[in-house]
């Protein structure tokens, strides 16, 4: 699933111009993927299954905490 950073913003409660920001961070590291359509873009998990693993790990871990 793709999300654009308003929707993203608008699950987490938090200012769409600060998620932009963090989204990108994560595009750059290699966690996220980004992909543009009309101009608006939408932010996915990338697809290395490494990173995936990881992510999934991570989320396990803070809902466990």
């Amino acid at each position: 699933m793709q999300l654009n950073a308003p929707e993203i913003a608008k699950r987490i409660g938090r200012a769409t111009r600060s998620v932009r920001k963090e989204l990108d961070d994560l595009v750059y590291l290699g966690i996220l993927r980004v992909s543009r359509n009309n101009g608006n873009s939408y932010y996915g998990l990338t697809r290395t299954s490494a990173t995936r693993r990881a992510v999934a790990r991570l989320a396990r871990e803070y809902s466990n905490s």
